[in-house]
């Protein structure tokens, strides 16, 4: 009845990148480039320990329950049922995710005495599929082979300006506007099992900006930064286990929006040749500003696939304090040793 099992990613990826930088005068430049990378991750679990066992055989055990007279849907590889499996062999669930990404960027940037000025621009196009190697009972008409391949096309624009107020003040803003590809880990409903896409699936819509302020004096600096990004039509893969049902699954929450938006602020003061303190905060709000649409999606087959309205309007975005500070206090010792006391609040 138990087993330790492995669950592996075995990742290769082959990356290629070129930048060239041209100086057209002394307060202009220019800076162009492309990137290329394949990637295919390997997915699959491996039996660990028997547990005293002699042997594993390779079907659902939560699909058998519910389903005791169909010997086919409660297997995992229908083309090898009702599988023996030992120490050391690959069972439950076996498929590639290949992924092609490839783009192309130009930027200019002027600098001049008072203030600097920059813009970019960028092309992406992204492509990815799932090969599965084994025939899943709960889904044998798209789980085996070669599964549908998605892409999307992006492009990206960002521009920023710095003013410097005097040798040791500046004034510095950043926007950027963008779509992003979605991640294949959101992309699938149940990718262990099946290649059906997640419904309402697009890139992501990005618009970001923040404004900043920093100073550079003997002994103390400092920066203060306000930011603003939001995020729209976004996916994102939750998996748990349902006490009711008993059985494992994959709910996607599609089409949700999201805002990050906070100050920052950061002083460091150094206080004689052998001490300094530093102090860095956050004060953010990271929410949902809609109710997303969720994809629920049963991994022993008990119910269909079924979408429903997710209430998420306001909640709270779980992607780490969202209050936050902390104080250091250096000690640099003259033969380069030092030490570092630091207290946290989250």
């Amino acid at each position: 009845k138990y087993i330790i099992e492995n669950r592996i990613t075995d990742s290769k990826q082959f990356s290629f990148s070129s930048v060239f930088k041209w100086e057209v005068k002394t307060d202009l430049k220019i800076t162009t480039g492309v990137d290329l990378s394949i990637y295919k991750g390997r997915n699959y679990k491996k039996l660990d320990d028997l547990l005293g066992g002699k042997y594993w055989v390779d079907i659902d055990q939560f699909a058998e329950r519910d389903y005791p007279t169909n010997p086919d849907i409660i297997q995992n590889d229908i083309n090898n049922p009702n599988r023996v499996i030992k120490k050391g062999d690959i069972f439950g669930y076996k498929y590639d995710v290949n992924i092609y990404h490839s783009s192309a960027f130009v930027q200019n940037e002027w600098n001049w005495s008072k203030l600097d000025l920059y813009y970019a621009a960028q092309l992406t196009y992204t492509q990815f599929s799932r090969y599965g190697y084994m025939k899943n009972g709960r889904a044998p008409e798209n789980s085996f082979g070669q599964g549908k391949a998605w892409w999307f096309v992006d492009p990206s624009f960002k521009a920023g300006a710095t003013y410097k107020l005097n040798g040791r003040n500046r004034v510095y803003a950043n926007v950027l506007a963008e779509t992003r590809a979605p991640l294949p880990s959101g992309a699938y409903v149940s990718e262990r099992i099946k290649d059906t896409r997640v419904p309402n699936l697009q890139s992501r819509k990005i618009l970001s900006y923040d404004l900043n302020y920093s100073f550079l004096y003997p002994g103390v600096r400092g920066r203060v930064s306000g930011f603003r990004t939001y995020m729209l039509g976004t996916s994102e893969n939750l998996g748990y286990y349902d006490d009711e049902l008993r059985t494992f699954i994959n709910h996607m929450l599609t089409k949700s929006d999201k805002i990050y938006q906070g100050i920052e602020a950061g002083l460091s003061v150094k206080l004689n040749r052998s001490f300094s303190v530093s102090t860095a905060g956050t004060f953010a709000d990271y929410r949902y500003t809609n109710n997303a649409i969720g994809v629920k999606s049963y991994e022993n087959g008990v119910k269909p696939d079924f979408t429903e309205v997710v209430v998420t309007k306001d909640l709270k975005i779980n992607s780490g304090p969202q209050l936050a500070a902390n104080i250091t206090l250096d000690y640099f010792h003259p033969k380069m040793w030092f030490a570092d006391v630091t207290l946290n609040y989250f």
